[in-house]
């Protein structure tokens, strides 16, 4: 029953005019594309299914992108995984992204261009020390992972957590003692939270690929890996993970720790400072010294002693 939900949501928003501004695949392309990547039953399979039915505007973002880049679906995926799932992710400080491993997961669906000399495909990275999430489109080409480049890549989702993004910072917009009342406008400080993880998700996207080149290179320094020209008739899976008994190389995780940790720490404070940016306009609207404050209504809070 799983996969029968998973399309019947894909392919209802498929009929939604735009997805947050991109144009939607084509009805028949989304069900090419559904078809191919739940037709193999894979763990990573299963897991793209999971992530279609909880976040279904990503992949339809990441089919979108393919079909305008005449990409075909293939039922190749894989799944890498380092350290263990934090169920319970908390507030991250810069010192604490420093010392980040990069602990995380990482999805890829092949796509096919026709060439045997690139390799296409969406991938999603998710980080169990924030939570944050990354979903992108890329192709490469190359003779040896080391010399391999980056031809194309679109950033098509992101999301950044809310306690990475507002720390504890969310618990009160001041560090007095005791309740304190302030006029604010009717949205409240938890437009500052969404803002920030909006700017967050928006820098995540942009800087994904930036840190996905260094993985790529950076994993090979040092490191003697063979020829991908044959690698990569298996797709961006394929080669991520080696043709060669099917071992999952240094190259993956290299990938896989720097986006998680470059992205993230890259981001951080661009993050933080929309959300701090959005709670002084609350505190200047609460005093009265802004004339773009609205309708207000009072508040109050008890922040932590």
């Amino acid at each position: 029953m799983r996969k029968p939900v998973l399309f019947a949501v894909l392919l209802t928003l498929v009929s939604i005019p735009a997805l947050a501004g991109q144009e939607p695949p084509s009805h028949d392309f989304a069900l090419k594309s559904l078809n191919a990547l739940t037709s193999a039953p894979t763990v990573s399979a299963a897991r793209w299914m999971d992530l279609g039915r909880r976040r279904p505007a990503a992949v339809l973002r990441a089919i979108a992108s393919a079909e305008k880049r005449g990409w075909q679906p293939t039922s190749t995926t894989m799944l890498f995984r380092k350290g263990s799932a934090n169920k319970t992710v908390r507030p991250v400080s810069v010192q604490d992204l420093y010392q980040a491993s990069g602990d995380g997961e990482m999805l890829v669906w092949n796509w096919d261009d026709g060439d045997p000399n690139t390799a296409e495909g969406t991938v999603w990275v998710h980080s169990y020390v924030t939570g944050n999430e990354v979903t992108f489109n890329v192709q490469w080409t190359g003779d040896t992972y080391d010399t391999s480049d980056i031809t194309f890549y679109e950033g098509v989702d992101a999301v950044a957590a809310g306690s990475w993004v507002a720390g504890t910072a969310a618990v009160s917009p001041s560090s007095a003692s005791g309740v304190r009342a302030l006029r604010v406008q009717v949205r409240d400080v938890g437009q500052c939270e969404a803002k920030g993880q909006a700017t967050g998700a928006a820098c995540l996207m942009r800087a994904a690929r930036d840190h996905l080149r260094e993985g790529v290179r950076g994993a090979a320094t040092g490191t003697i890996v063979g020829g991908i020209a044959g690698a990569w008739a298996g797709g961006l899976a394929g080669g991520l993970a080696g043709a060669v008994a099917g071992v999952v190389p240094g190259f993956a995780s290299g990938v896989l720790g720097s986006l998680i940790w470059g992205t993230d720490h890259a981001c951080l404070q661009e993050a933080r400072q929309a959300y701090q940016d959005c709670i002084d306009w609350l505190e200047e609207c609460s005093r009265h010294t802004r004339a773009d404050c609205g309708l207000v209504v009072a508040t109050a809070w008890r922040p932590n002693q």
